[in-house]
């Protein structure tokens, strides 16, 4: 069990792990399908998704309203995914999506 301390308590609270060189590395992660230049191809957004934390989460919400095509490619990726009950993340971003404009 990890010791609560100060800078763990202090973590938790911003949404942080309280480890700063994990919490740093996720803020900057490049995903592995992400090529600079080309765009979000369809695998970077599905690890944005199925591995990606807040601060990830945050980054792809921008993208998608700076660029409302990219909903589509969500959509794609989503639609792959949500026949398992389990893969509640992609529902909520299929539903984000549909839901973007109302």
């Amino acid at each position: 069990m990890k010791r609560l301390t100060k800078r763990n308590l202090s973590a938790a609270e911003s949404g942080g792990t309280g480890d700063n060189a994990r919490d740093t590395a996720e803020l900057s992660m490049r995903h592995r399908h992400l090529v600079s230049g080309s765009g979000f191809t369809l695998a970077a957004i599905d690890d944005m998704i199925g591995r990606g934390s807040r601060a990830v989460w945050e980054r792809l919400r921008d993208a998608l309203a700076a660029d409302r095509s990219l909903g589509e490619k969500i959509l794609r990726v989503c639609d792959a995914k949500i026949a398992d009950p389990y893969e509640q993340r992609y529902y909520f971003w299929k539903y984000h999506v549909e839901h973007l404009d109302a």
